[in-house]
C-alpha cells in the first residue's frame, strides 16, 4: 500500500506542476495514483470501522482525516469523526475533542 504521505505529495507535485511552479517530474502514472488513493481510502475505512481506537491513537491523527475527506467523495470521514465526537470514543480520547471540533468548525458543511 502506498502511504498517504506519498499520494499527498504527488497531488501537490502534479498541482504545482500545473501551476507552472514546478517541474511535471511524476513518480506515478493516472490510474497507479487513482489506484493508490482507492485502497488507502478502503484501509482508512477499515481501520475507522474495526479499530477506531487504533486511529484515534494515532499520532497523525489530523493528516490521516484531513487527506480521508480530501480523498473521499462519500463524507465517511465526517460521519465517522461526528459519530466518535458524539459517543463514549471521543470522552475517553480527550485529545480527540481538542483536535477534531476545531476540525469540525474549519470543515463546516462538508465534514
Amino acid at each position: 500500500m502506498v502511504s498517504g504521505h506519498v499520494i499527498s505529495s504527488e497531488v501537490e507535485s502534479r498541482s504545482k506542476a500545473e501551476q507552472g511552479t514546478r517541474d511535471g517530474l511524476r513518480v506515478l502514472e493516472d490510474d497507479q495514483l487513482d489506484s493508490a488513493k482507492a485502497i488507502w481510502l478502503e484501509k482508512m475505512a477499515e481501520l475507522a470501522r474495526r479499530e477506531p481506537d487504533k486511529l484515534l491513537r494515532s499520532p497523525k491523527l489530523v493528516f490521516l482525516l484531513y487527506r480521508w475527506r480530501e480523498w473521499d467523495q462519500t463524507g465517511g470521514p465526517g460521519t465517522w469523526l461526528r459519530q466518535v465526537l458524539n459517543s463514549s470514543q471521543g470522552t475517553r480520547f480527550p485529545h480527540v475533542n481538542s483536535t477534531a471540533v476545531p476540525l469540525v468548525s474549519f470543515w463546516g458543511p462538508r465534514l
